[in-house]
This record gives C-alpha cells, structure tokens and sequence, in this order.
C-alpha cells in the first residue's frame, strides 16, 4: 500500500543506484507504515534518458541539470535536478530512485559518514531517514531560524524539521516551527481544535503507551494513535473552544463539542462533528451517518449536551444521541425508540429506523427495515458459513464464538421478527427466524432451516425447524467449553 506524502512523493523505493547502497532508520514515526523494497538496479541503457549527474542539486532552470531528460522541479526549495529512472536506467552514484506522482524519479541520496551530521549538505534539506535521500528539511540547529533548533528526527518521512524550544505540547499551532522538538502540528483540520494544536504521532491507543508526561494517547482509528495534552478537567484546556474530553486513556484537551450537531449527517464534506464522534454508515449502518457526543455517565445519564441522551453503543461505551419525544423530531432514516430496547420505559432518543433504501447515504447500500440500519447487501450464500467477525458476513450479523458463543461462529441475517409488529426484513428461502438472545427481544436472526440434524454442520442441531448451537468438546475452540446446557462455546 502506497502513501503519497509532500511533494507528491509515494513512499515505496524502487531503486537504488550503485554506490549508494547503504540505507539508515532513523527510528521515527512508529506510527505510520512504509512498504519501502529497494530492488536491484539494472544496468544503464533504455529509452528513459540519462539521469542527471547532479541529482538533488539547486537549480533555476532544466539547463542547470546535467543530463539527457533531466529537468529542474521547482516545486521543491531553490529547484531540484531530477530526473526518469527506472530498473534499466539507475541514478547516478550517490541517486535514489524511487516512486513520485511524476513516476520513477531520481532524488539525491543522503551521506550518512557526514562527521558534522549533515548528511545533506544543502542548506534547507534533511535526510529523510527512511527514504535515505534529501528533501527540504534540516540536519543541523544552523539551517533554522534565530531561537529554533533541527529536530533531525522530524518531519513526514524523518526529513528533519525547524522547531521552537520553548513551545509545548498543546499550543496552537499552523506549523511545525510553532511546536517543540519531538512534535508536530495538528491542524485544525485534522484534528478539529481551533487554531490546532501541537502534538506527536506514535503512541500506543490500546495501553496508552508513548506520550509525554503531559500528553494522552488518542486514538485515531487506522491512523493508530496521536498524543493530545491531556488534562482532568475543562479548566486545564485553556484555550478558547476547547474543553476536557474523556478517552480510554485519560482526559484530553480536544475541540468543544456543537451541540446543534447531535444527531446531524456528519460524513466527509456534508457535515461536521466538532468535538464529537461521526457514526459513519459504512462502519455502524446508522443512515447517512450520525454525530453523537462521547463520554456521558451511563449510571445516571449525566454528562450529554442539552437536548442529548445518555445510552451504550454496540461497544458498551457510553455516547450522547439526539433526544425526542416523537418521530417528528428526527431526520429521516431514524425513529423516535427507547435506548434501551430491552426496556420500553427507558428514554427515547432519534435511533436508526430507516425504512427504504432512498435514506442510505453510500452507494449499494440498503435499509434493513428490521434493524434500521443502512448495510452492504446481504448474500444468502454465507448464511451458516463459519464466521470471527463483520468482515465475514458483509450485509449480515456475525455470531462470533468469542462474543456470542456460537460454535465457529455463524453468519445470519437480523431484524426478523419473533413477537410483537413492526417491519422486519425478509429471511431468505432455506432460512427461519431463531432468539439470538441479545438486543431487542422482538427480533431475531434468520440461520439456516433443516429438516433433519444431517442439515446442520458440525456444533449445531436441528430445533424447531432451525440449525441452532448444540456443541461438543471437540467444536469449541482453544480456551473454550462447551455448555452442553445451551449449546454454546463459552
């Protein structure tokens, strides 16, 4: 998988010339994954033309690059001499090939026996540790203005950045130059604090591990983790539109949440979630997506915005959602329903209960009338199919042993009906509607329908017309037990 990073360079080597075959990690950014594979460069000839000699030279114009086809890219600090480059046609010695949204270029490799550290003599440029070559950055405390010092370590591919030493984790931020070594500028963009905010890539969000002192590892989803400054309380966050949001890891200085957003379509470009979290349809299947609010108190309710409900998502963790008295009061795709559908007495907030496919926002997207949620289309061939997770049952629900116990785990199809009215998907031919014994206890899970036990693969009996848990010891997996009771790997 390729990255495209600054100056439209694609983080993936494919060539390194001879005489440059030393390369150097400088350890930086654990966070972000290069698939850098240098092969073998080949002997010069081809129809690429003749790499300039002078690769990662200053230039003004074509003419200052020696060599046939080589030209001056002015997109990089005083010009860069480059040039095409490919397997049969290697760089120069002392040249880097590697991938550019140009194609195959030539950039100018990095001298690592340099006795001063500066690996890249020219001023303004850095060794970008993991590519081995030189791109605007610094190697030394002299290439940066008076009062900032060279993170050599800095930068998106370890380039080396100018940073203020007197800055701190937390401050706002438009570049790197306004944060201290070590860290980087979250813009408010990325990172939805006003003004942005200095911070570092790395951490660990599970263990929390990697941060300062004074910073909280937040996680980022696939971008793993980003150390914030943390904090306890809203007075810690001093800055204007921040405040104290909660986080496995402790408390962190992040955006303010709008509360007019509870409840509002929140996907890329449509939306906004400032402070929030966005419930995409294409990860939860809440219709066109919904912005919620995190870190209420589930015990008492406490903790939601004006307007907003206290309830537990799919995960446990606690979430605010738009409160309602009526169906009026929600957007289409969602119902008027109690948070907790095991208790109809519990309060009732704007929930998904989409009921035809004009509502999803993502394209071969389709309502499940039965749930309310917008999902990829469910294929009746993987119902029964052994299954860990969602990714195995696209469209379906996956009955996984760790979580649910099932044997194996088993794809089904939910929202069928068990009791009581409403609209609920069909079960597709050769299945029937079975207790899943979670959620709403009116609505079940279409499994595979049988005649006879020979129906049913192996962990699982013919009950009531239906392949239904019936484990043994050999069925469960590692760690596991059967109940013989409920027929479940527990």
């Amino acid at each position: 998988m390729y990255r495209i990073g600054p100056f439209g360079l694609v983080i993936a080597a494919i060539g390194m010339a001879a005489g440059c075959g030393e390369s150097h990690d400088g350890g930086t950014d654990a966070a972000i994954t290069f698939d850098a594979a240098f092969a073998d460069a080949g002997p010069s000839g081809g129809d690429a033309g003749v790499p300039p000699s002078n690769v990662g030279a200053a230039c003004r114009e074509d003419m200052d690059c020696d060599g046939t086809d080589a030209y001056c890219d002015a997109e990089y600090p005083g010009g860069y001499c480059t040039g095409v480059c490919a397997e049969d046609q290697p760089c120069p010695e002392g040249g880097v090939c590697l991938e550019s949204m140009a194609g195959a270029t030539c950039y100018g490799g990095c001298d690592f026996d340099a006795a001063d550290g500066d690996f890249c003599p020219r001023d303004g440029y850095g060794c970008a540790d993991m590519l081995g070559v030189c791109l605007p950055g610094c190697d030394t405390d002299a290439e940066c203005a008076t009062g900032l010092v060279c993170d050599t370590t800095g930068g998106f591919y370890g380039e080396g950045a100018c940073a203020n030493p007197d800055a701190h984790l937390g401050d706002a931020c438009t570049d790197e130059t306004e944060c201290p070594p070590g860290t980087t500028c979250f813009s408010e963009r990325f990172t939805g604090i006003p003004g942005g905010a200095c911070g570092s890539f790395g951490c660990d969000p599970t263990t929390g591990d990697g941060c300062p002192d004074n910073g909280t590892c937040v996680s980022t989803g696939r971008r793993g983790g980003i150390c914030l400054l943390a904090c306890e309380a809203d007075t810690d966050c001093t800055r204007d539109g921040q405040s104290c949001t909660d986080s496995p890891n402790g408390g962190y200085c992040g955006p303010s949440f709008v509360p007019a957003n509870l409840g509002q379509v929140c996907s890329a470009g449509r939306g906004s979630c400032t402070g929030g979290a966005c419930l995409s349809e294409g990860m939860t299947g809440w219709p066109d997506s919904y912005c919620v609010a995190v870190g209420c108190d589930l015990t008492d309710g406490s903790g939601c915005p004006d307007g907003g409900v206290c309830m537990a998502d799919s995960d446990g963790d606690a979430i605010c959602v738009l409160g309602c008295t009526g169906a009026s009061d929600c957007r289409d795709g969602y119902d008027c329903a109690p948070v907790d559908s095991s208790d109809p007495s519990s309060a009732t907030a704007c929930l998904p209960g989409c009921d035809d496919s004009t509502v999803c926002g993502n394209m071969g997207f389709t309502c499940n009338p039965g749930t309310g949620l917008c999902t990829e289309g469910f294929d009746a061939a993987n119902l029964g199919e052994p299954c860990s997770n969602a990714g195995d049952c696209p469209g379906g629900l996956c009955l996984s042993e760790p979580a649910s116990g099932w044997p194996a785990g088993t794809c089904t199809f939910p929202g069928c009906r068990l009791t009581g009215t409403g609209m609920e998907p069909a079960c597709a031919m050769g299945s029937t509607c079975v207790d899943d014994g979670a959620g709403d206890p009116e609505l079940g899970v279409c499994v595979d329908a049988c005649t006879a036990p020979t129906d049913c693969r192996p962990g699982y009996d013919c009950t009531g017309g239906a392949c239904v848990p019936a484990c043994s010891a050999a069925d469960c997996g590692m760690g596991r037990t059967c109940n013989t009771t409920s027929g479940l790997c527990e």
